[in-house]
């Protein structure tokens, strides 16, 4: 069918073959023999006669060799494709299934062929390659060589886009794959090798191992039965039971009848008993006193030891009340100088993990060794409800088809367009940073860099190079501009561009009229998952939100971090000041959930002061006992009430003082709560203190201070016990592993007990002076002014009081109710037990967000229509980990020949169970890129050294070992493969692997070599 080459292919430029109907002639020289040998050792025979020439094979070579480092990893995958060209360019028996479709000019060249390719041959390839994955990206190889995605490859598909020069940009010419034909034609056939069997290969006269798992599903151990873990929980036939939930339920109805059976008989054989306390004998109680236990007259004695502590305390503080407050505000000053080094944490990291937590430790251990995952800013895009887009049902329909291409909401050309212009103002747009002006490309993540420094901006815009011009390019059905005024009828246009790049994000052409590539401006594919959203299983056309994603430098010294901050607040303005008719946005930056957190904590000041001024308010007329107007500056308390307050507030700062002091950084949460929790806990003890003094009646010659002296006895033992047991409530929270709880309980522990503290005391001195003040007729406040014409004070009670003591007491002891509030509050008890397993552990972000942030509706868009997360990183924490070793690279790797236990084929498995695991792609591995990277196989290898260079005319010897990436052709450039030509296949040795490894890591892939 040909022999040679004839010139060059107008429409690729590539060469082409010479029409040849001749006999098959001898290996054309060792050169021939040699590439021969390495890509179709069936045909290097020393007698075989072929219908190639030595430049044809060159052409193949170089044709096949991106192919070739995407497939070798798989052996069987590579043979059997290796078969499909060897056959069409050299076999001596190719006439029988090539046909000669288009001839050039001249009659003496072929441009376009069918090839007849057997069935079973044809299925056969695809499927020993179908699940071939392409490490550096996760993906598998039919995404980059079907023309769409993976999952919507065909044989046939996989065939003619591997034919078509102009889609897939390394055919020569047009290769059609017929799938009938007549019975002069005997299409091509050769015995499949499967993706699980293994590979003889002669070029180095060793057996390769079948392929992968992670490769080929055949190779795959089925997968064990996967029995959810179930806590607690209990399957009996159809009915599901939580154990808890059901035990409570049992224990919870036995106490119920039991109870209710008890109380029944109790009321029917029992004399009715009256709630008011018996009056014993004292000879009786004297009786009962002796038959007390050990314990009890114990807990007898240490009550009234405590009693008496605080009755001489009392009586202390009421004689020496200045000195007592003098003393209690130099103490809460003192506490307080510690706010000179208070810090607050706003890092949600560092709010909610543990440091000793398993994910805190390996994050760190990431971020250390590598650096922190990259900063994000990120806008979701959708059409408002009322806007004239959201009611059409198609989006774009080409001139000349029945059906509708695109149905999303979003994918409007006009929608595109604004999106760009968002998109471009952002990219350009500058931020303040002290006297600098700095844009996205100074912090952004340029993947390509130095050869591309573009930054990465992952954005359907990206399928256009984020160019207008490409974006509004139509062409017609004659191959002119849409615009033009002579043609119309438009053929192809940007619904046609976005369907083919949402197929085939890595294509260098949409194979539409318009010949656009796919490939983003910064150099990379963007995944049709991640630039659109709201659509179901595949159907990215049906998309209702657009994403774009700015991805910006991260660094472990936050300190680096500024100027980041400083584009990210910038760009949060320009959002929120985002307004248009038919686009809702909702969007985020990476600062934005501590900004939001911060603002939250400064609107909060407001409401504190709020809270203290109300509850000042409420105990001056609470504790006031105002029921006559000429006595009202007297028996009012601001004074006393202020004070109060004060004490609160004092013992907030303290806590917060103390612990900066100990150099415990605060959180928001601290500042927010904290003054809440205590005022409660303050103003109880302060009525509990001030109501018992108003109550009690002074004993004949008892003083003003014995009278507190003794009134302090009485309530300061349960002040004492309630402070101390909510104070130990707390300081048990500091167990937690939580930062967030763990610094709140001990803040709100020491509080609390200091608030106990300065209330015995201080408030004790303070109480003495305002009754003093009372008892002596002054005014409150203007303390100096007495007014002894004003009415004696009347001793009732307020009418809380007489309600307590007078309907609510009786109620609550009567007969019938006694048992039906047992009842109640053990059925809420029941209840809230059932329950607790089905709380979700977990924090939800939101709920730290306040009401009116822009965050929430982020979130909510986020959880709505988002379809990809964070990537997952599995680490080997090993830094003298022997790669170099064979036994050990086995052990991590996931291509031919790795264990089938190693942590790559793990993972993958982990992936198999993605409806359990949630891990949505196949993993990438560098190791296996590697070893890719470092084959001497095909033309140019991506590992090369220099051996001299005539670039400027002359002859230049570079220093020994200097790399040569793949790009440095030999127009130029003379180099030789790093490994020998017998190691194709084969793993670089221990020598080589350590040697040639950091040309790896600096290696960016591109046309000619696709690892990097």
């Amino acid at each position: 069918m040909w022999y040679g080459q004839c010139g060059m292919n107008p429409s690729t430029n590539k060469p082409i073959n010479c029409l040849y109907n001749g006999p098959a002639k001898p290996v054309d020289g060792p050169k021939s023999r040699e590439i021969l040998f390495e890509l179709c050792p069936e045909f290097a025979h020393n007698d075989s006669k072929v219908c190639c020439s030595h430049s044809q094979l060159v052409s193949l070579q170089s044709g096949i060799q991106s192919a070739q480092q995407m497939m070798a990893r798989c052996p069987g995958c590579w043979k059997n494709f290796r078969e499909l060209y060897c056959r069409m360019t050299c076999s001596p028996n190719n006439s029988m299934f090539i046909n000669a479709k288009e001839l050039s000019a001249n009659k003496t060249a072929i441009t376009a062929i069918d090839y007849y390719v057997d069935k079973a041959f044809r299925d056969g390839l695809y499927n020993s390659c179908k699940n071939v994955v392409f490490p550096s990206s996760g993906q598998k190889i039919m995404s980059f060589m079907c023309g769409t995605s993976a999952d919507k490859c065909t044989p046939l598909k996989f065939l003619n886009f591997m034919g078509n020069p102009v889609r897939n940009g390394e055919s020569p010419f047009s290769i059609d794959y017929p799938t009938t034909h007549d019975d002069s034609i005997d299409p091509m056939y050769v015995k499949i090798k499967l993706c699980n069997e293994t590979v003889f290969r002669p070029v180095t006269n060793k057996t390769s191992k079948p392929c992968s798992c992670q490769d080929c599903i055949e190779s795959c151990p089925p997968l064990p039965h996967y029995t959810p873990t179930k806590h607690w929980e209990l399957d009996i036939g159809d009915i599901h039971f939580n154990i808890i939930s059901f035990a409570t339920l049992l224990v919870y109805l036995a106490f119920l009848v039991l109870f209710i059976a008890g109380s029944i008989l109790y009321y029917k054989f029992s004399s009715k008993p009256s709630y008011q306390t018996h009056q014993y004998p004292q000879a009786v109680i004297g009786s009962r006193q002796r038959s007390l236990g050990v314990l009890a007259r114990l807990g007898n004695s240490m009550d009234r030891t405590i009693k008496n502590i605080f009755t001489r305390w009392g009586n202390i503080c009421c004689d020496y009340s200045i000195v007592v407050i003098i003393g209690a505000v130099v103490f809460i000053i003192i506490c307080s100088v510690g706010l000179l080094k208070f810090t607050v944490v706003t890092d949600p990291v560092k709010l909610w993990s543990s440091p000793g937590s398993q994910a805190r430790r390996e994050k760190d251990t990431f971020d250390n060794k590598f650096s922190p995952f990259y900063r994000t800013a990120q806008i979701i895009f959708s059409v408002k409800p009322g806007s004239k887009w959201n009611s059409k049902s198609c989006s774009y329909k080409p001139y000349f088809a029945k059906h509708c291409k695109l149905t999303g909401k979003i994918l409007h050309f006009e929608v595109l367009q604004k999106v760009l212009k968002v998109q471009t103002h952002l990219i350009h747009m500058t931020a303040d940073y002290g006297s600098e002006k700095i844009t996205l490309q100074d912090i952004c993540k340029k993947p390509m860099a130095p050869y591309n420094n573009n930054c990465t901006v992952m954005s359907a815009l990206q399928y256009w190079q984020n160019d207008a011009k490409k974006l509004n390019k139509c062409i017609t059905a004659f191959g002119k501009p849409c615009n033009s005024p002579t043609y119309k009828f438009p053929s192809a246009a940007w619904g046609d561009h976005l369907y083919a790049c949402a197929d085939n994000p890595t294509s260098t052409n949409d194979s539409t009229a318009l010949g656009l590539p796919c490939t983003s401006l910064f150099g990379g594919p963007v995944s049709p998952s991640i630039a659109f959203g709201g659509y179901e299983g595949n159907n990215y056309t049906d998309a209702k939100v657009l994403v774009v994603t700015f991805v910006i430098n991260n660094h472990n010294d936050d300190s680096k971090n500024d100027k980041a901050k400083a584009w990210e607040k910038e760009f949060l303005n320009y959002m929120k000041n985002f307004k248009d008719p038919d686009l809702d946005v909702a969007f985020r930056a990476e600062r934005s959930i501590e900004d939001e957190i911060e603002r939250e904590s400064h609107a909060d000041i407001y409401t504190i002061i709020v809270s203290y001024l109300i509850m000042f308010l409420y105990i001056t007329f609470a504790l006031g006992q105002i029921n006559q107007c000429d006595r009202f500056m007297i028996d009012s308390k601001f004074s006393l009430a202020f004070g109060g307050i004060m004490i609160v507030l004092g013992s907030v700062l303290c806590s917060l003082g103390i612990f900066s002091f100990a150099n415990k950084p605060a959180t928001l949460i601290i500042i927010e709560v904290v003054p809440f929790l205590v005022l409660a806990v303050g103003v109880d003890n302060i009525f509990i203190l001030v109501q018992k003094y108003q109550r009690d009646l002074q004993q004949p010659g008892e003083t003003v201070s014995n009278q507190i002296g003794r009134v302090l006895g009485e309530v300061a033992p349960s002040m004492l016990l309630t402070s101390t047991s909510e104070a130990v409530a707390f300081a048990f929270g500091a167990l937690s592993s939580m930062p967030a709880v763990k610094v709140f309980s001990l803040y709100a522990s020491v509080a609390v007990f200091v608030n106990f503290l300065l209330q015995v005391t201080c408030f004790v001195a303070l109480m003495s002076l305002d009754v003093r003040r009372q008892q002596g007729e002054r005014f409150d406040v203007i303390c100096c002014y007495k007014n002894s014409k004003v009415p004696k004070r009347k001793n009732t009670p307020s009418l809380l009081y007489q309600f307590f003591d007078k309907i609510l007491s009786p109620a609550l002891l009567s007969e019938f109710v006694r048992p039906a509030v047992v009842i109640l509050f053990t059925t809420l008890l029941a209840l809230s037990i059932m329950f607790i397993p089905s709380i979700e552990i977990g924090l939800d972000q939101s709920l730290s967000m306040p009401k009116d942030s822009y965050m929430i509706t982020y979130f909510k868009m986020q959880q709505e229509t988002l379809k990809v997360g964070a990537p997952v990183y599995f680490v080997v924490d090993n830094p003298k980990y022997p790669y170099q070793l064979r036994q050990w690279q086995n052990k991590v790797c996931g291509g031919s020949g790795c264990d089938n236990d190693s942590l790559i084929q793990i993972a993958y498995e982990a992936f198999r169970r993605s409806e359990q695991t949630k891990i949505g792609m196949s993993l990438s591995s560098w190791l296996d890129d590697y070893f890719s990277w470092a084959d001497p196989s095909g033309k140019y290898p991506c590992c090369r050294l220099l051996d001299y260079s005539n670039k400027t005319g002359h002859k230049v010897i570079p220093k020994p070992g200097t790399f040569c990436n793949a790009s440095m052709t030999e127009s130029y450039y003379h180099c030789h493969s790093c490994l020998l030509n017998n190691q194709i296949g084969q793993r670089p040795n221990t020598t080589q692997f350590r040697k040639y490894l950091p040309y790896f890591l600096k290696d960016n892939p591109e046309i000619n070599c696709t690892k990097g």
